[in-house]
């Protein structure tokens, strides 16, 4: 029941914010303001830029996740961890050099470029290490004697 309530108040909310948000955007109104106009006022537009890099670069691979998780419920954000922590530091990084001006340059977009790249490089890399005998040195000698017979 507690995963229904929260389902049902999360998906609630998110479509209140948007339908909000479109209708701001289409009315006229100089008293209705959407998200944007907020945001683009009162957050550096390195701060915005980089939080936009980072959804950008989790939504989708978030949704793949999600499509193909046969996981039980609730367990799917365990394999994101090494991706959040790459995410995470590559915005630091990129953040660090794009607000040293609150201008973002051509270099500092190749800052945020290379980092979002590495970030999503370390996604890729598998967590696991390689069977015996498949990459040419194996990670971790097996031994040969059994515990057993020692």
């Amino acid at each position: 029941m507690k995963r229904k309530a929260w389902t049902i108040g999360f998906l609630t909310i998110t479509m209140a914010a948007l339908g909000m948000e479109f209708y701001a955007g289409l009315d006229n109104s100089p008293n209705t303001v959407p998200w944007t106009e907020l945001i683009s006022s009162y957050i550096p537009q390195p701060i915005t830029v980089s939080v936009l890099v980072l959804l950008a670069t989790w939504l989708p691979v978030h949704f793949r996740h999600s499509y193909t998780n046969t996981s039980p419920k609730g367990a799917a954000m365990g394999k994101y961890r090494k991706f959040i922590i790459a995410v995470v530091s590559a915005a630091a990084v990129a953040l660090t050099t794009a607000l040293s001006d609150n201008v973002i340059s051509k270099p500092e977009w190749i800052v945020i470029g290379v980092a979002v790249l590495g970030a999503v490089g370390v996604y890729a890399a598998p967590n696991k290490t390689t069977e015996p005998g498949t990459a040419g040195l194996d990670p971790v000698p097996a031994d040969p004697i059994p515990p057993s017979q020692r």
